[in-house]
């Protein structure tokens, strides 16, 4: 193509067997206006290439994780959410980096982001544990627990909280022990001595009645 195409730049990537990467730009060499032949530049972009490969998968790997959102630590100000985030607050990404975490965190003020904030300081890069409650953007409220650490990008901090939705994991919970008050108050109403045990034959829960007969709290 070189020979048949004397005039044509031509650019492109060569794969090395070795695992390095190389560009090669060719160009036409003139003189006096006249191609008399070309000037092959080779150049090792190994290690370019191998770091945006890397900048890719990580971005691959935000954007497909769970809820995550990046927080400036002095304003609360949103500056990146992933995808999982916005359909966990019903928000575009457009719509939530025009907010901060106080818009949708319930009872939060700009005094708790501070707080937290020093916390982060204070805490020598570990992560800080908590639990919360969001108000999506249709006004439900859901039960989430957060792991939030403060990291540098560039000149400036970032406070990184990963969201974990504990909402129906919270119902579930609740509905459990509903279930279990409701069955203790009916076998502690009948009279009848009651008791239940494993194959092993530990106990696993009785009646007051049976209680007070062997003289021991259930």
């Amino acid at each position: 193509y070189r020979r048949a195409h004397p005039d044509a730049e031509d650019f492109s990537i060569i794969a090395m067997k070795d695992g390095r990467v190389l560009e090669r730009h060719a160009i036409p060499q003139r003189i006096h206006g006249r191609c008399v032949g070309s000037v092959i530049i080779f150049r090792d972009v190994t290690d370019r290439v191998r770091y945006e490969e890397k900048m890719m998968f990580n971005h691959m790997v935000l954007q497909n994780s769970g809820p995550m959102l990046w927080t400036d630590p002095d304003t609360g100000s949103l500056t990146y959410a992933n995808p999982a985030a916005c359909e966990h607050l019903g928000y575009e990404l457009h719509e939530l980096l025009q907010r901060r975490i106080q818009d949708f965190e319930t009872g939060s003020a700009p005094a708790y982001s501070q707080q937290l904030s020093e916390r982060l300081r204070g805490n020598g890069g570990a992560r800080i544990h908590l639990e919360t409650r969001h108000r999506r953007k249709d006004g439900s409220i859901r039960e989430v627990e957060v792991s939030v650490f403060r990291t540098e990008l560039g000149d400036r901090a970032l406070n990184i909280a990963s969201l974990h939705d504990v909402t129906e994991q919270r119902r579930a919970e609740q509905e459990t022990r509903r279930q279990q008050a409701t069955l203790d108050s009916l076998i502690n109403s009948i009279s009848d001595l009651i008791f239940y045990k494993d194959a092993a034959g530990r106990y696993l829960g009785c009646n007051t009645a049976y209680a007070a007969l062997v003289g021991r709290p259930v």
